[in-house]
């Protein structure tokens, strides 16, 4: 008997400005239709705005800026994707019980989709011919390229600036 050992991971591929970002299904919160993005006073330009969601006010990132200040269209209809992560101390390997998430939102061209990652689907590593500051990998997802952007170095960067302008 032969025995399936592939595994398969729910992610979502989200179309950016020139390129995909795949990301665990885990790291989403929510996808919101954002009919009217609210300003948001930060000296970084990847910082546009900010959306209520949850009785708070989330930050909103854009990955293209962040990468290399491209100039984004129209952002008074956009599609929002609010982003999960642990707060520094807690999560897997931390000796904090505290399950706190810090939530901020990360701009969309498109309705994002849901996909089937695993041994089939994923060629693991492909050389990019523009390599990104805020990407862990690159790969090929049913032979769509994308990158798998580092989210927990963007929440950092993310964090400082809320700090900064609290």
């Amino acid at each position: 008997m032969i025995s399936d050992t592939s595994i398969n991971v729910a992610c979502t591929l989200i179309p950016v400005q020139g390129y995909h970002l795949l990301l665990p299904n885990h790291c989403i919160s929510e996808v919101l239709m954002c009919s009217n993005i609210e300003d948001y006073h930060s000296p970084s330009h990847w910082c546009i705005g900010q959306v209520p969601w949850m009785h708070e006010k989330r930050p909103i990132v854009s990955f293209e800026k962040l990468e290399a200040n491209i100039q984004l269209a129209n952002k008074k209809k956009s599609i929002i994707i609010i982003l999960q992560l642990p707060t520094s101390g807690s999560g897997p390997g931390s000796q904090s019980s505290n399950n706190e998430m810090f939530h901020f939102g990360l701009l969309a061209n498109r309705i994002p989709q849901v996909v089937q990652a695993n041994e089939q689907s994923l060629d693991r590593e492909i050389n990019p011919t523009n390599p990104h500051h805020y990407a862990m990998s690159y790969v090929m997802i049913n032979g769509k390229p994308a990158l798998i952007p580092d989210i927990q170095r963007i929440a950092k960067l993310l964090q400082k600036q809320v700090r900064k302008t609290a």
